[in-house]
C-alpha cells in the first residue's frame, strides 16, 4: 500500500478522516453508481454561472476525491491529500472557499495540481451539506488567474449547491424506497409461495361490510369455482351444518370482542378438514373491531391421520388382550404337555418367539396387513441358516391380516420344530417345500398354503395329539372360514392351509 502523503493540514486531515462524515458520504452517495445527468447539468450551470472552463461535483473520501460529475476536465479524481476541496469541507471562515490565484496562496502554490497539469489558479468551491455532514463540494476552476466572483455570482453558486445536496438526498430516499419495495415484492412473492406449497390462503375479513377478500387457494378449499369472490355468509353455506354453530361462536367473539380467531371445521363439498386462524388487524373509532387478517389451512390428513392413531390404539389393545390370553392357554397347556421345566421353557420360548416375530412385523406396518412371504421366511429363518436348501418357499404371494398373520406364524413354528424333531428337517437331504396359490373365484376364492416334507423319516398319525399338533389345527380358529388339514405319511407330513382370499389376502 503506498504511503500516504502529508500534505494536507492536521485540521483539514481531521475532518476529512471523520468518521461520520465517510459513513455519510457512502451512504448517501456510494461511488459505485456511476454517472448521473441530474449533476451534469449542476455542474454544467455552475460553469455557465462564472463563465469557467472547469466545474465539477466532486466527493472527498479519505484516500482520494472523486468526481461525480465533471465538465471540462477529463480525469475521475485526484488523490485527497492534493484536493482543493478538502480545504473546503474544513474552511473555517465561511461555506464557499474562493481563490483568485493559487500561486499566491500559500496553501496551494506548490500543489502539483498548480505547478503542473491542468496548472489550476482560481478555485471557487461551496460544500455540499448532505445528512449534516459536508460530503463533497460544487467547486469551478480556470488555469487562470481571475478577481473574486461578485457576492450574487457567489450566492448562485451556493443555491447551486444547495440543489446538489437536495438532490443527493432525494436520490439516496429513491433509493432506500426501491430498494424497500424490491425486498418486499421478494418478500411477497415468498410468502406466496410458501401459502401456495403449504396449501395455505390467505385472507382480509371486513367485519362491517362482511366481505372478505381472499386467494385462489380459498376458492379451492370451500369448494367453489375458480374466479369466485364470496362474501363470509356465501362461505358459511359451504360448512358442515352441524359444524356452523361452533363456527358462527368463533367468528362472533372475534367481530363483538377483538378475539382471536381459532375454528377447525368441515366443508360440504368433499368432507375436507379447515383450520382458520385470525387475528384483528383494525379497529373503529368506537372501538370494534374492522379488519380481520387471518389464514385457512387444509388439515384433512392431520385429522385422518388422528384418527387412524385412534383406530390403531384401539386395534393394539383388542391384539393385546388376545395375545395375552393365547399366552395364559399356551402356557398352561405347555406345561402340561411338559416332563420337565427344562422342557416347558424349550417349547414355550418358541413358540413365544413365534408370536413376537409376527407381532414385530404387524407393528412395523403400524398393525395393517404384511405379506405372506415375508412372515415364511421370518419363521423359518433360523433353519434355513443351517441349510439354505432345506426350505423353498413358492407361489402366490398375499398380504395378511393380524389375525391370520399371528396364527401363520404359530402353524409354521409348529410344523417346523416337527420336522426338525421327527421329519423332514432332521436328515440332512430332507426337504420342504411351501407352495402358495390362489383358487376359486368369486365369494369362494380361497389363498391356499401347502407344506410339503420330502427326504425324512416315514411318519405316521400320532394315537394322541400334543399340544403342537393342536395349535396347527386351532391356531386359526379366529379367522372365519378357514381350514387347516395335516396328514401323516410314509413319505413325511403334508400341511395344507385354506384361507379366506378376502381384500387383506389379496396380493
Amino acid at each position: 500500500m503506498t504511503k500516504r502523503r502529508n500534505i494536507l493540514p492536521a485540521h483539514v486531515r481531521e475532518i476529512v478522516d471523520d468518521p461520520q462524515r465517510l459513513s455519510a458520504l457512502h451512504e448517501f452517495l456510494p461511488r459505485d453508481l456511476g454517472k448521473d445527468d441530474d449533476f451534469d447539468q449542476i455542474a454544467e450551470l455552475a460553469a455557465v454561472l462564472l463563465d469557467a472552463p472547469i466545474a465539477l461535483v466532486s466527493m472527498v473520501d479519505a484516500e482520494e476525491q472523486w468526481f461525480k460529475s465533471c465538465v471540462g476536465y477529463e480525469a475521475e479524481g485526484t488523490p485527497v491529500d492534493i484536493s482543493f476541496c478538502a480545504h473546503t469541507i474544513a474552511n473555517e471562515d465561511g461555506n464557499t472557499l474562493i481563490i483568485p490565484d493559487a500561486t499566491k496562496d500559500s496553501r496551494f502554490s506548490n500543489n502539483p495540481l498548480v505547478t503542473g497539469k491542468p496548472g489550476i489558479r482560481f478555485y471557487a468551491g461551496v460544500p455540499l451539506n448532505v445528512g449534516g455532514q459536508k460530503i463533497g463540494t460544487l467547486c469551478v476552476l480556470d488555469v487562470a488567474p481571475r478577481k473574486k466572483p461578485n457576492d450574487s455570482e457567489v450566492q448562485q453558486l451556493e443555491r447551486l449547491a444547495s440543489i446538489a445536496s437536495s438532490l443527493c438526498s432525494a436520490k439516496h430516499g429513491d433509493r432506500l424506497r426501491s430498494e424497500s419495495e424490491y425486498r418486499l415484492r421478494h418478500v411477497e412473492a415468498r410468502h406466496t409461495i410458501a401459502l401456495e406449497v403449504a396449501n395455505v390462503a390467505s385472507w382480509v375479513w371486513n367485519v362491517r361490510t362482511q366481505e372478505i377478500e381472499s386467494d385462489e387457494i380459498m376458492n379451492t378449499h370451500f369448494g367453489l369455482p375458480e374466479g369466485s369472490h364470496p362474501t363470509v355468509n356465501e362461505l358459511l353455506t359451504c360448512v358442515d351444518p352441524e359444524m356452523l354453530p361452533d363456527l358462527r361462536k368463533h367468528m362472533n367473539a372475534t367481530a363483538r370482542d377483538g378475539e382471536d380467531l381459532h375454528a377447525e371445521f368441515q366443508v360440504l363439498e368433499d368432507g375436507r378438514w379447515l383450520m382458520s386462524r385470525g387475528s384483528v388487524y383494525e379497529f373503529g373509532d368506537d372501538g370494534k373491531p374492522t379488519l380481520v387478517l387471518g389464514v385457512t389451512m387444509d388439515i384433512t390428513q392431520s385429522k385422518r391421520a388422528a384418527e387412524n392413531t385412534k383406530l390403531l390404539l384401539r386395534e393394539l389393545n383388542h391384539r393385546v388382550k388376545n395375545t395375552l390370553a393365547i399366552l395364559q392357554s399356551m402356557a398352561v397347556q405347555t406345561l402340561r404337555r411338559s416332563a420337565s421345566t427344562q422342557e416347558f421353557t424349550k417349547a414355550f420360548s418358541g413358540r413365544l418367539q413365534a408370536i413376537s416375530s409376527a407381532h414385530e412385523m404387524l407393528s412395523d406396518q403400524e398393525w395393517t396387513t404384511i405379506d405372506f412371504h415375508s412372515l415364511a421366511e421370518r419363521q423359518l429363518g433360523p433353519y434355513q441358516a443351517i441349510n439354505p436348501d432345506a426350505i423353498s418357499i413358492s407361489g402366490a404371494n398375499a398380504k395378511l391380516g393380524p389375525d391370520e398373520a399371528l396364527g401363520l406364524g404359530l402353524i409354521l413354528h409348529e410344523l417346523a420344530t416337527n420336522a426338525a424333531k421327527h421329519g423332514a428337517l432332521s436328515r440332512r437331504d430332507g426337504r420342504v417345500e411351501i407352495a402358495a396359490r390362489h383358487s376359486g373365484r368369486g365369494k369362494s376364492r380361497q389363498y391356499v398354503i401347502t407344506w410339503k416334507e420330502t427326504g425324512g423319516p416315514a411318519v405316521s398319525h400320532p394315537d394322541s395329539l400334543g399340544f403342537g399338533s393342536i395349535l396347527i389345527e386351532r391356531s386359526l380358529d379366529k379367522v372365519i372360514g378357514s381350514k387347516v388339514d395335516v396328514k401323516y405319511g410314509k413319505r413325511g407330513v403334508r400341511a395344507e392351509v385354506r384361507l379366506p382370499d378376502r381384500p387383506s389376502t389379496s396380493n
